[in-house]
């Protein structure tokens, strides 16, 4: 710690007079691999076997490979090699494996100088194009975050080791910046400033998100799982995207596939939903996380957020309803629920920054005999891998009770977000709801989705 202190010294004065600066210095000392090129060992095991190359965005990426039979890939971690896996290698091959291993970029005898577990990834998947693709992959640490990238993204497999694997870059960032006292607002610069230059949020590289959030519980429950990447997204292919083209692709997904017990949806994938829905999709109960209510709401964001003059939009309107052939009117997400009947079970954050909690009480309200599950501190994104998010949504799933009370210490009643008491009321509401409400009120009040 004593050799850290003029690291520490540095990013509190830079902090404090040139936050840009501090911030392009962490991002280089944090994607920047520091430590062995390997021990004697190590280079034993790697002139034993084949060495091959392959390139990754302009990178030479090394590699070897010993024996014949199917692929076993050895998969380091953050600033360590390929051989460091070497003790696998005698048994796996004396059990008639072939074993591959590589150097991530930016480590060991591989080119680069910063690298990512995007570019452990990409790496992992140019070497299975090159070598034949793995039954299994043994990964140490940072590997393991990109083994389960390289898996969202296609890679195929049908077993894996994980040997102490990563949470994902929020523990690594806050580590960093607690050793080297880096302060939190060039640490939210640094990783703004890294997620363009990857192209990717953090959030993506949540292992435990990663690694199924809800679908783990599900399959414990013995249903079949099925998801996929809307048109324009992830590994499918289309740039523009939409509504129509998010609910086409679940229609043809059901189609192929086969009617869902249940769907499970986030955000506009929810709106999606209710389009197919109101289409003829068959579906026995549904899920809704951080639901959005519609187009009108999204387009005034967009609107107030780029300063587009309102003559502008809506031109931009005209013009996008002409090109998907339908109304904007047409994915109003409330007016689409009132015409549902399938069990719904909404879970939505108050502190829900990308789509206002209003939306999905909103949809709540409109849908028959919907529930609403308010949370308090998860956002947009860390809802979907809370763990009692996740247990409640398995058990609605499965058509078991759920308590949708208590689930945030705000008043339970629509529109009203002061502190709760124990039944979930705040003093004034519950005040009006035991004094001033007639009966008949009071018994809408009893219905409301959340409030039973």
């Amino acid at each position: 710690m004593k050799m850290l202190w003029p690291l520490r010294a540095a990013f509190a004065v830079l902090g404090r007079v040139a936050p840009g600066l501090a911030a392009r210095w962490a991002l280089d000392l944090f994607f920047t691999p520091r430590g062995r090129r390997g021990s004697r060992r190590v280079s034993a095991f790697l002139v034993a076997g084949r060495p091959f190359a392959v390139r990754v965005d302009g990178l030479r990426v090394a590699g070897w490979s010993w024996g014949r039979g199917p692929n076993v890939f050895l998969v380091h971690g953050w600033a360590g090699v390929g051989g460091q896996l070497a003790a696998f290698g005698p048994p796996l091959l004396a059990n008639g494996f072939r074993v591959v291993t590589f150097d991530a970029p930016g480590h060991g005898a591989s080119e680069g100088r910063r690298s990512s577990i995007v570019h452990f990834a990409k790496a992992l998947k140019a070497v299975a194009a090159s070598e034949g693709e793995p039954v299994a992959v043994i990964a140490h640490s940072l590997g393991a975050a990109a083994t389960l990238r390289a898996l969202s993204q296609g890679l195929k497999l049908e077993r894996v080791v994980f040997l102490g694997p990563t949470r994902g870059p929020r523990d690594w960032a806050e580590q960093f910046r607690r050793q080297l006292g880096v302060p939190r607002p060039v640490m939210t610069a640094m990783r703004e400033r890294s997620e363009r230059w990857l192209g990717a949020s953090w959030e993506d590289f949540d292992v435990p998100r990663m690694a199924g959030g809800q679908t783990a519980p599900l399959l414990a429950s013995g249903f079949r799982v099925v998801t996929f990447d809307a048109p324009g997204h992830g590994a499918s292919t289309g740039r523009r995207s939409s509504i129509v083209h998010f609910a086409g692709a679940l229609q043809e997904i059901a189609a192929k596939e086969g009617p869902a017990h249940a769907v499970i949806a986030h955000s506009l994938g929810a709106a999606a939903v209710v389009r197919a829905l109101s289409q003829g999709l068959e579906a026995g109960r549904a899920v809704f996380v951080g639901p959005t209510g519609g187009p009108r709401d999204w387009a005034e964001r967009f609107r107030r957020h780029l300063g587009v003059p309102p003559h502008v939009m809506t031109s931009m309107r005209e013009r996008s309803e002409r090109w998907l052939g339908a109304s904007w009117a047409d994915f109003d997400v409330p007016m689409l629920a009132v015409k549902q009947a399938a069990p719904l079970l909404i879970f939505h954050d108050r502190d829900d920054a990308e789509v206002p909690w209003s939306d999905g009480a909103a949809i709540a309200k409109s849908w028959p005999g919907a529930r609403l599950a308010t949370t308090s501190g998860l956002g947009h994104r860390r809802i979907l891998r809370d763990e009692r998010v996740v247990s409640q949504a398995v058990a609605f799933v499965k058509g078991e009770p759920v308590d949708t009370r208590g689930w945030a210490n705000t008043c339970r009643h629509p529109g009203c977000d002061k502190p709760a008491r124990e039944d979930g009321l705040c003093d004034s509401c519950g005040l009006e709801a035991s004094l001033y409400l007639r009966d008949e009120r009071r018994d809408a009040w009893a219905t409301t989705p959340g409030v039973s």
